[in-house]
This record gives C-alpha cells, structure tokens and sequence, in this order.
C-alpha cells in the first residue's frame, strides 16, 4: 500500500467492519462536483469502488456536521483545486449493490488550479469538451443536468459559494 493510500485511509474514517454494517443499512450522504474551464469538464478515472476503472467527477463523503459549502472547499483543496463559485445541479439517489448513496451534484465553472492525482481513488485526470467513453452512468446524468442548466442561465439561480 503506498503511502499516499495509508493517509488516505486514516482519514478519521469508520473501522472497516463498522463501515460495512453501516452502508448495508443507511445512505451516505455524497458530493460529486463537476469541475468546468474553458467549456472543458474535469473527469478523473477512478481505482476504486464503487466506480473502479471509468472516469468520474471528483467528490467524497459529506461529514458529519459539514455544511455544504465547507464540503465543497475541502474536497476541491484536496485535489488542488480552488472555486468561488458552484451551482447546485441536483440530488441522486444512487443504488449500488453494496452500499445505496445520496449524491449532491455541483458544478463549479470557475475552478482555478490543476488537479492532483493522490494516487489512491485516482490515477490520471483529463479535461474535456465531450465525456470520455467510459464515464460511469451517475456522472453521465448529473453532466447532462448540468448542461441544460447552463443553456437556460435562468436556472442557474442556486449559488452556493461567492
């Protein structure tokens, strides 16, 4: 396990076991953030589950006690990024086979900085004008949600960060 992993997993998080029981039997709460420069979507391809080996948005658990917005600073700043504005996308209910989540969509279109691969959940990071082919099915809704968002700026009335 490389060391990169090992702070990974010492993160505050659950015991393995405990975290097993624990999304057998209640949603996590999740945020997936479309990165955008440029007309270009930040997709990162994944090593581990539930999306391993297809490309994803960049995004994490939502803490306990964690306000949206701080979710979004700590999540961007750990990949190196930095974003003074997002918009709320929406709200997916997503079902795996192992666990069930609630996905928060953001999109952040004024992103500053270069994403740091952590070598854990990803491996390369790419930026796009059209998804990648393996991009996993969630991702692929939210982006498409985005993207009518965008044609029709008057939804875009939802900021979460100024």
């Amino acid at each position: 396990m490389t060391e990169e992993a090992k702070k990974f997993q010492q993160k505050n998080w659950l015991e393995e076991d405990l975290w097993n029981k624990v999304k057998l039997r209640l949603p996590i709460a999740t945020l997936d953030i479309i990165f955008e420069r440029d007309n270009k979507i930040l997709y990162g391809y994944r090593r581990i589950a539930p999306y391993r080996n297809v490309w994803a948005f960049i995004g994490g658990r939502i803490l306990f006690g964690e306000g949206l917005a701080d979710c979004i600073h700590r999540i961007s700043s750990e990949y190196g990024l930095q974003t003074k504005k997002a918009y709320l996308v929406g709200v997916f209910p997503i079902a795996f086979r192992s666990r069930s989540d609630v996905a928060i969509a953001v999109a952040a279109p004024e992103v500053q900085g270069e994403p740091l691969v952590d070598g854990f959940e990803f491996s390369s990071f790419i930026w796009r004008g059209t998804p990648p082919e393996r991009l996993g099915a969630n991702y692929r809704r939210m982006l498409e949600k985005w993207r009518l968002m965008r044609e029709n700026k008057g939804i875009l009335s939802i900021m979460l960060l100024d």
